[in-house]
């Protein structure tokens, strides 16, 4: 096809081709305007040429000089208004110019006017028409998802344009908590109430809801996850569109919910100096160390440069993964910390008093413990076990060991605990307080 091939030329035969159809096109424009103004289809125009050749050779210079051409046609906004606009006046008034200077009798006065009028009109018009048949063929190029946005501020709407650009998601309406935007459309699509996203989701098919809150209070975020909660849809988040970035045609930063948006508190960074002075140029263990809390805690570990790091874990996958993660920190940010695997289990005491001896340990973390509340609650003897007589022998191995510094990693839901795990979380810290008032007397 002629539009495909087109679309396939290089940049600079694109433009000059751009060029070549406005000097063709703009004595078309002019004798548009004599017909229009003398009301014949068929004027006698041939006395005017001097006219037709100074429609052209005025615009155009001034459309390539305010960089008309370099403008990405699909990306144009109205601020290519502007250089369209002086172009169309420069050649009106070069227009005028020849007709008193040549002079061309009979030369309609009005003409001038009516072409750059047309002018405006064609080059603006034959811009944005190409712009949106560009923007709907790659719309129908493929399927796209259909998705509700919930925030039509700026940032909902500038969201909802970076999603038409970039194809893979098909925006179907707002909703928003404003009231004073109900049932108004916003670039052809209209705000609801959140109440009728019960609704909306039926007649869009929308299996995803995307919000575009990012600088909302946590509070707030929270508060519109909650009220989501119910619908059978996966609901992402636009952490800022001012971040938002395009990486290979996606949409980088559209994330799924992550447990810290439902806090409803602001999330606390780490403090890395408190990490520094019981890591730094230490041989560190870290128990559990294929755990949520564990591989985050070698993550930050690992950066502070101690001596040697000792991953601990009693899930084999969990152990390997989290020693190639670490290993892949090291080599990308150029860090010479040895990395160490260890495979047990700290239900084994005499494994643990093996390893705490064999690498030398200095400071112990440990995050070895069954976290999940329902599994606990069904598997009360191994939840004992694992959180507190595991903690009870690193404890004690550790003290044997010379270990300098233990330090637990606890969970709120030991504070008044109303379930086993907790109560087992409860106990570790009891255990641990016993042997350090028994280490201290």
């Amino acid at each position: 096809m002629i539009g495909e091939w087109f679309l396939g030329l290089p940049r600079h035969l694109k433009q000059a081709f751009a060029a070549l159809a406005d000097g063709i096109v703009l004595p078309l424009a002019l004798w548009a305007a004599i017909a229009l103004r003398l009301g014949e289809w068929q004027p006698e125009v041939a006395q005017y040429w001097p006219a037709f050749l100074a429609a052209s050779l005025a615009s155009v210079p001034v459309f390539i000089s305010l960089g008309l051409y370099r403008q990405v046609i699909r990306y144009i906004e109205k601020g290519a208004l502007w250089p369209v606009i002086k172009g169309a006046a420069a050649g009106a008034a070069a227009v005028t110019a020849v007709a008193y200077m040549a002079p061309l009798p009979g030369f309609p006065r009005s003409v001038p006017i009516i072409f750059g009028l047309l002018t405006t009109l064609y080059v603006a018009g034959s811009r944005f028409a190409l712009c949106h048949w560009l923007q709907w063929r790659k719309a129908h190029a493929a399927e796209r998802e259909p998705v509700i946005i919930y925030g039509a501020g700026r940032k909902g709407v500038e969201l909802a344009r970076a999603l038409a650009e970039e194809g893979r998601y098909q925006p179907k309406a707002f909703i928003d908590d404003d009231k004073s935007l109900y049932k108004r459309t916003i670039d052809g699509l209209t705000v609801h109430s959140p109440k009728s996203l019960e609704a909306l989701v039926p007649k869009t098919n929308a299996r995803q809801v995307l919000v575009a809150a990012g600088s909302a209070s946590s509070s707030s975020r929270a508060k519109i996850l909650k009220f989501l909660e119910p619908y059978r849809l996966r609901v992402r988040l636009i952490p800022d569109i001012d971040e938002l970035e395009f990486e290979r045609g996606r949409l980088a930063d559209v994330r799924d919910v992550q447990i810290e948006d439902l806090l409803g508190r602001t999330e606390i960074d780490p403090l890395p100096h408190l990490l520094k002075a019981s890591v730094v140029d230490r041989r560190v263990m870290v128990t559990g160390a294929g755990g949520s809390i564990g591989s985050e805690l070698s993550r930050q570990i690992v950066r502070q440069a101690p001596k040697q790091l000792v991953l601990l874990d009693h899930s084999e996958y969990e152990l390997y993964r989290v020693q190639r993660e670490v290993e892949q920190i090291c080599m990308f940010e150029d860090l010479d910390v040895p990395v160490a695997a260890v495979l047990g289990s700290v239900t084994n005491r005499a494994f643990v008093q093996h390893s705490l001896a064999h690498y030398g340990v200095e400071t112990l973390y440990h995050a070895a413990a069954y976290k999940h509340v329902s599994l606990v609650e069904n598997n009360a003897i191994e939840g004992f076990k694992n959180n507190t007589f595991g903690t009870l022998y690193t404890a004690e191995e550790a003290m044997r060991a010379g270990v300098k510094d233990f330090i637990l990693i606890s969970t709120d839901k030991a504070v008044r605990t109303t379930s086993v795990m907790g109560a087992s979380k409860r106990l570790a810290e009891m255990a641990l307080q016993v042997l350090l008032h028994g280490a201290l007397r």
